[in-house]
């Protein structure tokens, strides 16, 4: 299908996908995701979408919870990944939390749940959320549907071309993915406005810009 413009696109409907489009969704985007499968989900449907999130707002001290955090990450991931994701993550985690509990999804606090190396420095307990039903991928498609965001399945994307190969796109639009079929590597950043490199859509549309 040709001459279909949204302003965001996402490939794959796991959570990290459907979250993107749910946040662009609620901030006033038209959305579209691109499933290749006839299924919703991807491998996040497997599981009950269970969020760890060091500091949220049931720990007893969010900001000690944080730091003890640091050192157990430091720890476990070390030098094998950048070490501003992860204080990325730490730094945003509660707050997009909050902020899809503000649209509607409802996490319960797993509250004895320990880490998965309680042996490391920094390790905690109740740093575990769950989504209610355990169901985050039926809840974020809910979520995405309320808001008039569409999912086509068996939709599989081959190729992206960029807005420098005549990708017509609406001003403002961000094509992202994760999704891609055959051979291809997944897409890892994009850009809004032809030019300016963005980040990953997980990281970029989790949270609202202010």
């Amino acid at each position: 299908m040709t001459g279909h413009a949204v302003d965001l696109l996402v490939l794959g409907s796991g959570a990290a996908g459907l979250a993107a489009a749910v946040t662009g969704a609620a901030e006033g985007l038209s959305v579209l995701v691109l499933e290749k499968t006839e299924w919703l989900g991807g491998t996040s449907a497997y599981s009950a979408g269970t969020s760890w999130i060091p500091g949220h707002r049931h720990q007893p001290d969010p900001a000690a919870d944080v730091a003890e955090a640091r050192r157990y990450l430091d720890v476990l991931v070390g030098d094998r990944a950048p070490r501003e994701l992860r204080e990325t993550y730490l730094r945003h985690g509660p707050e997009a939390i909050e902020y899809f509990e503000r649209l509607g999804l409802r996490f319960w606090h797993s509250a004895s749940v320990v880490d998965y190396h309680p042996e490391l420095p920094g390790s905690g307990i109740g740093r575990a959320l769950e989504p209610y039903g355990n169901a985050l991928v039926a809840a974020l498609y809910d979520q995405l549907t309320r808001r008039s965001g569409s999912v086509w399945f068996t939709a599989r994307t081959a190729e992206l071309p960029s807005s420098e190969t005549g990708l017509p796109r609406k001003a403002g639009s961000r094509t992202c993915g994760g999704a891609f079929a055959g051979p291809a590597s997944p897409v890892r950043t994009c850009r809004a406005d032809g030019r300016r490199p963005c980040p990953a859509v997980a990281c970029d549309l989790l949270l609202p810009r202010r």
